[in-house]
């Protein structure tokens, strides 16, 4: 499990605290570790619970991030659909298990 800076802290608790999600990968630019100060997180939510749909859990994430200052793309997956996906080139599944890490939900 990765070691996370402050902001990305509060990311995780407030997604964890709305979505219970059983992972929660960083990838992209913060999840290789070449990010600089502007990026954005880039993250996906395993067999997150919720009765909103996909798109509805993407905007409910921008909105509960948005006053922490933080610009984020929020993923959401099922396990089986993270399984399914994660060995198709290029999918976000893919990409997050090649690139990312997983954070500790402590």
């Amino acid at each position: 499990m990765a070691v996370v800076d402050e902001k990305l802290q509060h990311i995780i608790q407030t997604l964890k605290q709305e979505f219970q999600p059983k992972r929660i990968l960083l990838f992209g630019s913060r999840g290789r570790g070449d990010h600089h100060a502007h990026s954005d997180y880039d993250l996906v939510l395993v067999g997150a619970i919720s009765s909103l749909s996909k798109i509805e859990r993407m905007q409910r994430a921008s909105d509960l991030l948005y006053p922490l200052g933080v610009t984020a793309d929020v993923f959401f997956y099922s396990e089986e659909e993270f399984n399914d996906w994660k060995t198709e080139f290029s999918s976000i599944p893919e990409v997050a298990s090649r690139e990312g890490r997983e954070l500790d939900l402590g």
